[in-house]
């Protein structure tokens, strides 16, 4: 199970579109389930229309909303709307995969801690990959720079991460 901050889907015309078709291909091919995280999203809003139509539990629970429009076929493939705790947000889940969608929430749920209903490691990775404005500027002048190797800037790790430490 691979996390991916964002969603999965992208609309015709966008440069993304066809890196992440073939993303979600190679993730089938390889039997590999692809979650697609989003905070902010439209869809989130349909929490209203649901609670209109239904009972919400407080309990963690799923709603499917509509296919990905990036492929066909995959049994448990689809964009979903979910509440993954009981006191969280409810966010929009782009899932790529052969299993069953009952099965991939089920191990969602419990491959990670949830913070407020959004995975852990996708919240620490927000943490350490913030950067600031200089380190923005110096990541794009460096990078512009083909001709200077990559140690004489630190490493790659440096180049990406400049000096944030974890909190």
């Amino acid at each position: 199970m691979i996390f991916v901050d964002g969603v999965l889907d992208e609309p015709m015309g966008s440069p993304l579109r066809e890196f992440k078709r073939r993303l979600i291909a190679e993730a089938l091919d390889a039997q590999i389930d692809l979650i697609g995280f989003s905070k902010e999203s439209r869809l989130t809003s349909i929490l209203t229309l649901l609670s209109q139509l239904y009972n919400i539990p407080e309990d963690p629970w799923y709603a499917y909303v509509a296919p990905l429009s990036l492929l066909c076929g995959g049994e448990g493939t689809g964009i979903y709307v979910a509440r993954l705790a009981g006191i969280a947000l409810t966010i929009r889940v782009d899932v790529v995969s052969r299993r069953g969608v009952e099965e991939v929430f089920a191990d969602l749920l419990v491959s990670d801690n949830h913070y407020r209903g959004y995975p852990e490691s996708l919240r620490l990775a927000h943490h350490l990959t913030v950067f600031t404005g200089l380190e923005v500027l110096t990541l794009k002048a460096s990078t512009k720079r083909a001709e200077v190797p990559l140690n004489d800037l630190g490493g790659r790790r440096a180049l990406l991460l400049g000096s944030i430490k974890p909190r």
